[in-house]
Formats: C-alpha cells, sequence, structure tokens
C-alpha cells in the first residue's frame, strides 16, 4: 500500500553480505514502524524465511527467488535497499554490484563504513544512510526512511543520475583503454 514503508534486500545469504544484521535492525525498524515492510529477493528463499521466522513478523515481510529480469521490479516497489558489509580489508576495496543494481533502480541504500567506496558516494550524493551495525540510531534511520518516502522521486532521480553518469562502462573506457594500451607496450 502506498503508507507502508518498503525496505528491500536483494543477495545471498553468504555471511559477509550480514543477512542476518540486516534481519536484525530490519525488526528493530518494525517494531517502532508499524509501516515497515522487507522485500527479500534470494536463490535461497527457503533458507532466508526460516531466518526471518520467528525474528519478525509473518505479515511484515515477503520473500521471493526471482529471476534477474524480474529484480529491477521489486526494486521500484521499495522505498530503500539494505547492503550492509563488514568492516574489512577485503570489503574496504571492493564496489558490489549490487550498489549499482539499486540506484539504477532509483532505491536509495542503507550501508555501512565496509565498503568505503560505497559510503563516500553515499555521503557526497546523498543517495543513502550510513549506519553503524552495532550503534544505530533505528530513530534516525526510519526518520530518513521516512524523509526518502516522502521524496521518492527526488531520491530517484539523484539516484538514477549518479549511475547513469559514473557506473557506466562508457565513463571509463579511455581511461582503460590507456591502461590497457600502456600496459600492452610495455611487454611488446
Amino acid at each position: 500500500t502506498p503508507e507502508e514503508l518498503v525496505f528491500i534486500y536483494s543477495g545471498g545469504l553468504s555471511r559477509w553480505q550480514m543477512f542476518d544484521e540486516t534481519v536484525r535492525l530490519f525488526s528493530e525498524v518494525a517494531r517502532i514502524e508499524g509501516s515497515a515492510r522487507l522485500i527479500v529477493l534470494c536463490p535461497e528463499a527457503a533458507l532466508a524465511e526460516r531466518m526471518l521466522n520467528g525474528s519478525i513478523p509473518r505479515n511484515k515481510f515477503v520473500v521471493r527467488s526471482v529471476p534477474q529480469k524480474d529484480v529491477s521490479m521489486y526494486m521500484a516497489a521499495s522505498d530503500c535497499g539494505f547492503l550492509l558489509r563488514e568492516d574489512n580489508v577485503v570489503n574496504n576495496v571492493a564496489f558490489p554490484i549490487k550498489f549499482a543494481e539499486y540506484a539504477g533502480a532509483g532505491v536509495p541504500v542503507i550501508t555501512t563504513e565496509g565498503v568505503r567506496e560505497i559510503a563516500c558516494i553515499v555521503r557526497r550524493e546523498g543517495i543513502g544512510f550510513i549506519i553503524d551495525p552495532v550503534g544505530t540510531d533505528i530513530s534516525a534511520l526510519i526518520v530518513w526512511s521516512r524523509i526518502v518516502k516522502t521524496r521518492r522521486a527526488e531520491y530517484s532521480k539523484k539516484s538514477q543520475a549518479y549511475c547513469s553518469s559514473e557506473l557506466v562502462w562508457s565513463r571509463y573506457r579511455d581511461d582503460l583503454m590507456r591502461l590497457y594500451l600502456g600496459r600492452e607496450s610495455r611487454q611488446g
């Protein structure tokens, strides 16, 4: 319904994707914000559903395993997306494609400092909310989510604009060619 505050998690259940933490965080949000709902898109749908049961009331979430071509439809129905990562050396230099997927669908992200580049983008572009998985101010997250909901078109436009200008291969084509050709000429 239009009144619902819809969050989405799209991904697998690997430990580094912090699904357990997403469930814990959303359960705190749902306890305070009665209209909060969670869409979980996951290849391991049955396992994800078992992980959610008992933590979140059944009427607050839906779990689906959908073909990639249908993911954007679910994202378009969401107000904000979870992209949590642990703060470790691997994640610090990673750049999950999921961020581009969320941004391309116009979905602002709730993320951590774990992926440094994404945290910088979120701060600079104003297209998300950075949390500390251990000490998040749930009230601040809910207020931000409500603002996103009421200004959905603006947030969607900003996210999509960033994606279409910065997260496309053509943006980096010349640099990549210089790197490739420079390396090739040194080897030749």
